[in-house]
Formats: C-alpha cells, structure tokens, sequence
C-alpha cells in the first residue's frame, strides 16, 4: 500500500464512522421521544380533495408500527341557503317579500325569481307573456353583501323587471356574484305563491247590528267581517242624527274578528247607540278611510 492510498483509507474510515455517528444520533432522539411519548411516536401528513364543492382535508397518521390512522378534517364550506320564502307561502302582487338567507364563505350574492312551468322547468309559466327573461328575474340590479342575510322587495317591485307577477310555482335563486366557474347557490325548497292584484279593503260591523239590547256591566263581543285591512278601530257612537263619538279601542288587529267589551259604569243608557269601525293597514287610526257602523240602533240598559 503505498502512502497516498493509506491517507485515503483513514478520511474514508472517518466519513463513515461521522455518518454513523450522526445516524445513532438520530436513533436515540427517536427513541427518547418515543419513550417520553408513551412509546409510539406518529408523523402525519395531509392530503385535500374537493367534494361537492366542499374541501375536505384528510389528516393521515403512521406510527413505528406502520398503522395509519384516517382522521376527516371538514374545513367550512362555500356555501348559501335560502331561508325564506322557501315554499307554502303566499303573497299578495304589490306586497313587500323578504328574501333572507344565511351563507359561508361567499362575499356578494345576486338574487332571481324563478318562475316554473308545469313541467317543473324554468321558464314562461302556463304560456303567459312575462316581461322578464324567459321566468327568470333578476331582482338585485347590484349585488348585495351576503353577510346582510336578507333583502326586502319593495312592494314586489325589483326595478328590473317591474312587479313580480302572480303565479304560484316560484321560488328564489341565491347566486354567488363574481365566480367565474361553479358559483355558489341556493333556491327555495318549493314553490310559494303571489296572487294577484287584491281587492279594495272592506270592513263591515256584524255586532251590535241593530235591536240588541245590552246592559251596563256585562261583558259582550264586537264583531267584523273583513279584507285587505291589518288593523281596525272601533268607536261607540250615541245619538239620533247628530251623536257623540267615544273612542274603545285602537290598532286592534283585523284578524281578531271581534272585541270583548266590559261596558263601564259610567255609560249613560239608552236605545240610540251605533258601533262604528274603522279599518286600515295604518296603524293611526285616525287615518283609517274604511268605515262601517251598526245598520240599526242598539240600546244598554242598567
């Protein structure tokens, strides 16, 4: 051997024994985390896939035994759900309608009506003549934050396409705004309703009508018929011809149908007394332009 060669052997005896070294080094580190860890010491990875529009994020884990270990990560979804209307309810053409919905990760959305034939496909419902887009109605001119989680339809008007017609197979489209691929979005569970132009409101007085006989004390109910009124207001009228008018009750909702009266001590008697209701969607009653009053006298007694 000569001397060059010798001096090889020795740095290449020495680079194997600083790998070793670096190698047991390595082992004992392992092991002690092994052994301060209960023994098994793991590695993980992950791994993401996208599902349905969901990114789901796997987390894999492996010990020294080589036995994996699948936990499922769900990270929250792009999402939008329409809450309401989301089917049954029933509108009247000319009525406010409140769109709200609830959404995850999504920043702007665009709302459409979506009126349905009776095959159940988007389109122009029972062959009518719509003044929108083939049943489609885009009734945010601009999108709207999704963060708001609701949006009012000013008297069914959406400015785009005029007052939503009346149907009953529509539902409503929460649109994810800017995706360029795939948006974002939600429609109605079922169909609801909006009929069409309402009648004029009507009130009409059922009770007292005429010829009842009631007396001070006693506790007797106010009746009504009506339509297309919210709120009513009911005063006792006493009189021939020229009367006193004294106010009982206000902003009573129209669809009670009647007023239970405990008439005071302090109403004088007499056979010349009307009831005369007032109704309006106002709560002021004063403002109230729908009237009816008894057809015929009443009287109260002591």
């Amino acid at each position: 051997m000569t001397p060059c060669q010798g001096v090889k052997q020795k740095l290449l005896k020495t680079k194997i024994m600083q790998k070793i070294s670096t190698l047991v080094g390595i082992i004992i580190i392992i092991v002690a985390t092994a052994v301060l860890f209960g023994g098994v010491f793991t590695y993980q990875y992950l791994t993401a896939q996208k599902v349905n529009n969901q990114l789901k994020v796997k987390n894999q884990q492996k010990n020294q035994n080589n036995l994996t270990q699948n936990q499922e990560i769900n990270i929250p979804p792009f999402s939008i759900k329409v809450l309401s209307p989301n089917g049954g309810e029933i509108f009247t053409k000319g009525e406010d309608i409140v769109v709200r919905w609830v959404s995850k990760n999504v920043e702007k959305v665009y709302i459409r009506a979506l009126y349905y034939d009776t095959n159940g496909k988007v389109g122009i419902p029972d062959g009518k003549n719509y003044s929108f887009n083939e049943g489609q109605c885009r009734i945010t001119y601009e999108p709207v934050f999704a963060q708001l989680g609701n949006f009012t339809i000013k008297e069914g008007n959406t400015g785009r396409c005029g007052v939503l017609e009346a149907g009953n197979i529509i539902k409503i489209e929460v649109t994810e705004y800017g995706a360029s691929k795939n948006p974002v979005r939600d429609v109605s569970d079922s169909y609801f309703s909006i009929t069409g132009v309402p009648s004029q409101p009507l009130i009409t007085a059922t009770l007292p009508n005429g010829d009842e006989t009631w007396k001070i004390g006693e506790t007797h109910d106010i009746t009504w018929k009506y339509s297309n009124i919210k709120y009513v207001a009911i005063s006792l009228q006493k009189g021939f011809g020229n009367y006193t008018s004294t106010l009982l009750a206000a902003d009573i909702p129209a669809s009670n149908g009647k007023f239970s009266w405990l008439i005071p001590f302090d109403v004088a008697a007499g056979n010349d007394y009307k009831i005369r209701i007032q109704g309006s969607n106002s709560v002021n009653w004063y403002q109230r332009s729908v009237i009816d009053e008894s057809d015929s006298y009443f009287g109260i007694i002591k």
